[in-house]
C-alpha cells in the first residue's frame, strides 16, 4: 500500500505525481505490506499535508493477494 499527500487545496486525484508527494510510514524508508500477513498494524507518519490518498497494489508475488477490509485514518 503506498500513501500520498498532498498540499494543493483542491488537487485532482488522478493527477500526476508532480502535485502529490509520498509518505512512508513508521520506517521512513519503504512502502507498506502486506505478503503473509493477517491481523491489525498501525503505522504513524507526521507531514504537512491537506490531502491523503491511499493506493493499494495487488501482489503479484502470491496466487491469491487477499483483500483490505478496513482502512482507518485518524487525523
Amino acid at each position: 500500500m503506498q500513501i500520498w499527500g498532498s498540499l494543493e487545496e483542491t488537487p485532482d486525484p488522478y493527477q500526476s505525481q508532480t502535485r502529490w508527494f509520498k509518505i512512508y510510514p513508521t520506517s521512513m524508508s519503504q512502502d507498506i505490506e502486506f505478503i503473509k500477513y493477517s491481523g491489525t498494524q498501525a503505522w504513524t507518519f507526521s507531514a504537512n499535508f491537506l490531502w491523503l490518498k491511499f493506493r493499494m497494489i495487488p501482489s503479484t508475488q502470491v496466487i491469491d493477494p487477499g483483500i483490505m477490509q478496513k482502512l482507518i485514518v485518524r487525523t
